[in-house]
């Protein structure tokens, strides 16, 4: 499978060529795996969300699980992963029941906060055998995520409601 270069608003992901790119208010990119035979298309979608200076990453995490406990039917934590290279990061797996598809769902959400804006990465498909080949393509995407070199000057210069103390490494980071 080719892959491609993606470039985000201060972040570039690797995607394979085949993946339908779009873009709404609420994702700053979401990639579209190609039709199969699942009612729920598998996905992968980045958000970035500025924080208040005051919000760390315990308390996306606590805010991310308690919404989802609350808003997805048998919702379950399947692994939780800490992750330290270079920028701050979690990965968290799940699985709930969709009722408007029927359909069980698995999800995984890759956290990067930097300079106090998160970025999210959510992968979805459907927990089903056929469609557990997608993992290793996520994880590869996943894995790519890199922030643009310019990406702590777009963000100083974006939003005056963020706070940007100390002095963050500036070069591309990834996990």
């Amino acid at each position: 499978m080719q892959n491609m270069k993606f470039q985000g608003p201060t972040f570039t992901l690797q995607v394979p060529t085949n993946w339908f790119v779009a873009s709404t208010p609420k994702f700053q990119a979401m990639f579209v795996v190609p039709p199969g035979s699942e009612e729920i298309k598998a996905n992968l979608a980045v958000t970035i969300i500025p924080l208040k200076e005051e919000v760390n990453m315990t308390e996306i995490l606590n805010s991310s699980k308690f919404a989802q406990e609350k808003a997805y039917k048998g919702y379950e934590v399947i692994s939780e992963v800490t992750h330290q290279n270079g920028l701050e990061g979690f990965e968290r797996k799940f699985k709930w029941f969709n009722p408007d598809g029927e359909v069980n769902i698995i999800q995984r959400q890759l956290f990067v906060l930097f300079n106090q804006v998160i970025y999210t990465i959510t992968a979805t498909r459907e927990d089903k055998a056929e469609t557990e080949s997608i993992e290793p393509i996520f994880t590869e995407v996943m894995a790519s995520f890199r922030l643009d070199k310019n990406a702590k000057f777009f963000l100083e210069n974006a939003s005056a409601s963020l706070s940007l103390a100390g002095n963050p490494k500036t070069q591309e980071n990834g996990l």
